[in-house]
């Protein structure tokens, strides 16, 4: 489906300017002007009570007059200061964009969005994105984590976008990977053909295995070799996983080679050594590397206590590992503890 962006936006008029007089002499102008008006006056030798306002100022359609209105972009701005002064930034904050969020990623990016005009920039780089399959909802999220975007060509997208194709990612995976990684398309072709040869080397993935892990968490790619590095050595040399469980961890939770390797080591100890699951059983439920630690070690606690942490298949009362992450609290109770929400809730106060 073809979507029409400007059917998303809607503007109303350009603000008029206020000119008010404030006594002899003396006049303010919106957005604190009084010092050009003064040099003005003083040149011209104007008494006090003969003021006469020059047309372009009283003319608030002037371009070069809203422009006199803008304050000097300083070390710190407020972009929402701008706004009524920037069909570009009203087209953005029509798209959802967090102007606040650009702010805080850096000035520099404040600065280049202010200086876009968004028909000319904006629209086709918009347009494109959509017709490869950015869902119109993400839009304002994806500006918003990459106003840069706008800086590169659409040749350019087209060539990254072709390179992916060229790697075996279909149309549907490319989508996947636009809305789930706004900055993944900031890589230009080198880098990504790079960044996945690492990812396939350090690991000995399979082509597929590797789609699947950068579909599933286009993050991954993003992340240093450094960091490819730490987690093999942690994971085969430190943890004591074989390659085929490593394997198997990686395309199911490729967010794993974002996880320091002191919280991966926490992990495992509470995993391995408090729980008592084997290497085996850890890589057929990998989630419980990336699942919140404090949560597994509460129901796993609370499952001893009614002594029902049986995690091995062969064994009655068997519970599945995923019962640590999987579910919310009730359904948790309900289905593996087989007691009431409340107990649980009780029991939590006391750890």
């Amino acid at each position: 489906m073809t979507y029409r962006i400007s059917s998303l936006l809607r503007f109303g008029p350009r603000p008029s300017i206020n000119v008010v007089f404030n006594g002899p002499g003396r006049s303010l102008i919106k957005n604190n002007t009084r010092s050009t008006l003064s040099e003005r006056l003083n040149h011209r030798n104007h008494q006090p009570n003969q003021l006469e306002i020059p047309e372009h100022i009283t003319n608030p359609q002037s371009a070069d007059f809203l422009e006199s209105l803008r304050p000097p972009m300083g070390r710190s701005f407020n972009l929402a200061a701008y706004v009524n002064h920037s069909d570009t930034l009203k087209a953005l904050v029509a798209l959802r964009v967090s102007l606040y969020d650009i702010e805080k990623i850096g000035m520099s990016n404040a600065q280049y969005i202010l200086g876009l005009d968004f028909q000319k920039d904006c629209i086709k780089h918009i347009q494109f994105l959509v017709d490869n399959g950015l869902k119109p909802d993400n839009l304002g999220r994806f500006i918003t984590e990459n106003p840069l975007i706008f800086s590169v060509s659409l040749e350019d997208l087209e060539i990254r976008l072709n390179y992916l194709q060229s790697k075996g990612f279909t149309p549907k995976m490319i989508a996947v990977i636009l809305n789930k990684s706004p900055l993944f398309l900031t890589m230009n072709t080198k880098t990504i053909d790079h960044k996945l040869a690492l990812l396939k080397l350090e690991f000995g993935l399979r082509d597929d295995k590797l789609r699947h892990m950068v579909v599933r968490d286009p993050y991954c790619v993003l992340q240093p070799h450094g960091q490819y590095i730490v987690t093999k050595f942690a994971l085969l040399e430190e943890f004591g996983f074989r390659k085929c469980e490593i394997h198997r961890i990686l395309p199911r939770v490729p967010e794993i080679l974002e996880i320091p390797r002191w919280a991966l080591h926490k992990t495992f100890s509470l995993l391995h050594q408090e729980i008592g699951l084997s290497h085996e059983m850890i890589s057929r439920f990998p989630k419980l590397f990336v699942s919140p630690r404090n949560d597994m070690q509460s129901r796993f606690r609370f499952l001893k206590k009614l002594n029902r942490h049986q995690f091995d298949p062969q064994q009655p009362l068997y519970v599945p590992p995923s019962a640590l992450y999987e579910l919310d609290d009730e359904e948790f109770c309900e289905k593996y503890a087989k007691t009431s929400y409340e107990n649980y809730r009780a029991f939590l106060k006391t750890i």
